[in-house]
Formats: structure tokens, sequence, C-alpha cells
């Protein structure tokens, strides 16, 4: 039991640090309101996460499914890169959706899917219920991507990258 609340305690901080960078582009791009709002809507998505990582952990309902060490460690050098590209203090809207994209494309929101999946209840009419739920979040996070850049940014492709990234969470591919 102690790995298991290790991995929801690593994971908890990796979206914690991930929603830390996303407030720094809000505060960033103070001076342009809206895309303002946009980084601040996402850093609560993040710090959602994390809390319910650690709901997961304090409700001591592990999931069962693993995750390596190696996928941990990547991402957390990921986000150690992208935290260095947050605190530029030239930092461009196209280098701040740049590296939410890096960050988003990861598997951060897999192996949260993956984590918070032991939490579900065990009916599994309940269960599938809210993995959908879930699910609709992580595609509506996306899509919140592929909007704000559409709006902030001349270059489609961070658009089109986006909502690619949304397709990846269809609740129907994910075993339950």
């Amino acid at each position: 039991m102690a790995a298991e609340v290790e991995t929801y305690t690593k994971f908890e901080g990796l979206e914690n640090r991930l929603a830390r960078v996303y407030t720094r582009f809000q505060k960033r791009f103070e001076n342009q309101p809206e895309l303002s709002q946009f980084w601040a809507g996402v850093a609560l998505d993040e710090m959602e996460h994390s809390s319910m990582l650690r709901l997961c952990r304090q409700r001591g309902r592990p999931s069962t499914h693993s995750v390596a060490e190696s996928v941990y460690k990547f991402i957390d050098i990921l986000i150690e890169s992208v935290e260095s590209i947050s605190e530029k203090p030239d930092l461009t809207v196209a280098e701040a959706f740049y590296a939410a994209l890096l960050m988003e494309a990861s598997e951060l929101d897999d192996v949260y899917a993956q984590l918070i999946h032991g939490w579900l209840p065990d009916q599994l009419a309940a269960r599938e219920a809210l993995k959908e739920v879930m699910e609709a979040n992580l595609r509506a996070h996306h899509e919140r991507f592929a909007e704000a850049a559409d709006r902030f940014l001349p270059d489609p492709a961070f658009g089109m990258a986006f909502r690619n990234l949304s397709k990846k969470h269809n609740p129907r591919q994910m075993a339950c």
C-alpha cells in the first residue's frame, strides 16, 4: 500500500506543478484579460486533478493500475522544461501554448485517469457513468485549449493539435 500512496503523492505533485505553470501564464498575460482568464481556468482544472488524486490517496482505495517509475521520471523532466519556459520574462503567447501542448500531450492525463479509476464505485453502471463524466471533462479541457489557440494564435496547427488530444479521451476505448 505504501507504494500506491507514493504514486498518488508523486502525481498529485505533478498536477500541482502544472497548475502553477498555468498560473504563471495567467499572470504573464494579465494585460490580455480573456487570455489571462483562460489560463486561470485551465490552472483550476489541474488543481482539480490534484485534489482528486489526494482524495483517492486519503480514502485508501488505490487503482489496480501500476505506473512505471520511468513514466513519472519522463513527465517530471518534461514539466521541469515547461517550468523553465514559464519563467521567461519575454514569454510569448505561442511559447505558452507550445509548453502547454507538451504537457497536455504527455501521459499525465492518462495516468490521472488510471489512478482515479480505483476510486470509482464497484457497481458497473455507476462506474461507467462516472468514467464517462471524467473522460468528458478531459475532452472539454483539451477543447478549451483548442478554442483558445484558435482565438489567440495565428497558426491553426495549435488548435488542431489540441483537438486531436481531445479525441484520445473516448470512454468507449477505456476498459473499466
